[in-house]
């Protein structure tokens, strides 16, 4: 979320036209499929000065970094925990004052949402105080709601074995494959990925024995959904029609696109595991390479199915745990950052075994007869700083 703020605002700034007067006018331009479908091209723009997710080394900034110590991590192998202690900055002495407002609401109907201990504040939200995009003072307590609603519109890890009888995990994980094909061609923001397998895992529970015949048309509904949600630019109605080959028409997907969002409810806000992602590693202080790795395996946990029986928050810290040992960090799970997440370190190593394992296939030549391969070769690009080259190499 606040990451895609970040991104959405700084497309709204960048390479806007003037008209007369300096107002700023509207460009339209016509689009092909898998051509110019332009939404967010880099993840975040550059910031002048110190890096917002790390530091001076953070992925936000384009930067160099050294070469990664290279092989296999042993996830067992016991490190030494060392708090790592910091200065928490003072507050910002140049905030405007704020405005006093009354409250209208009374204090019986008021609830307390927050019950979780003290956290305390990260080093670099004090940086983002002056911004109103990152919302530096409410990060915190945001975070704690968001570990809540995660369970709230969560699958559950054996519906498909309820609820379907025609469609199969191979089947799912070979459309996810597929969509993540897609969804890097169309160039959309990284969180439209994990809704659109939100959402279809969610609408197959609640929608029993969906022929196999209809799987495509619903994973490309989801993903035409969940890109109206968190892109500038969703595809274009023609663009969704032309990538499954015309197999269905305009009015199918319209149709469908009625039938998941009553279905569903309208219920589209949950946190991925890429939102709990960016937040640790913004208290890891993580760098380039670094935050990719841990989203290659996020990524490559999508068409998984068994992954589902893990939370969002889960995930994104075993993917941390997992790439901090990869790169072998000091501390595996230092405790400034376990303080952010609700899971255990045992829960989180858990997680990271069975995602060293999935590294594990996808590195091995030997297993490329899966033909699941769109997340490895997507993140063997230098865009993603060839992360996927790297891993257990």
């Amino acid at each position: 979320m606040l990451a895609s703020n970040r991104s959405q605002h700084s497309q709204r700034s960048e390479n806007v036209p003037i008209g007369k007067e300096g107002h700023a006018v509207m460009e339209t331009r016509k689009r092909e499929v898998f051509m110019d479908l332009s939404n967010t091209s880099n993840f975040l723009p550059a910031h002048t000065g110190e890096s917002r997710l790390g530091g001076d080394s953070g992925w936000f900034c384009r930067m160099t970094t050294g070469a990664a110590s290279r092989g296999k991590a042993r996830l067992g192998d016991d490190l030494d925990d060392t708090i790592m202690q910091g200065t928490t900055p003072a507050r910002m002495e140049s905030m405007s004052p704020v405005i006093d407002w009354k409250d209208t609401i009374p204090p019986e109907d008021r609830q307390v949402t927050f019950t979780q201990e003290f956290i305390p504040p990260v080093r670099d939200d004090f940086q983002d105080l002056g911004d109103p995009q990152f919302v530096a003072e409410y990060v915190n307590p945001i975070f704690v709601n968001m570990n809540g609603v995660e369970q709230k519109y969560r699958q559950s890890g054996d519906y498909m074995q309820r609820t379907q009888n025609d469609i199969t995990q191979r089947m799912r994980a070979v459309l996810i494959d597929w969509l993540v094909e897609v969804h890097w061609k169309f160039k959309l923001v990284p969180e439209t990925l994990y809704l659109t397998v939100n959402l279809i895992d969610r609408y197959l529970e609640q929608c029993p024995n969906l022929s196999r015949t209809r799987l495509q048309l619903v994973g490309v509904t989801c993903l035409l959904v969940a890109s109206k949600y968190e892109d500038i630019y969703p595809p274009e109605m023609k663009d969704i029609v032309s990538i499954c080959d015309r197999t269905y028409q305009r009015h199918e997907v319209m149709e469908m696109e009625v039938d998941i969002l009553n279905t569903l409810g309208f219920c589209m806000t949950t946190p991925s595991p890429m939102f709990f992602l960016l937040r640790y590693a913004k208290v890891m202080e993580a760098d380039e390479k670094h935050f990719f790795l841990s989203q290659y395996c996020l990524e490559l946990a999508l068409p998984e199915y068994n992954m589902l029986r893990y939370s969002a928050s889960q995930l994104a810290a075993g993917a941390l745990y997992l790439s901090n040992k990869l790169l072998r960090k000091p501390t595996a799970w230092p405790p400034h950052v376990a303080v952010h997440c609700p899971n255990t370190e045992h829960d989180v190593k858990v997680v990271a075994k069975e995602l060293c394992a999935l590294l594990q296939v996808a590195t091995n030549e030997d297993h490329s007869g899966t033909q699941l391969r769109a997340v490895k070769k997507k993140f063997q690009l230098s865009k993603f700083r060839s992360v996927s080259r790297m891993v257990l190499g």
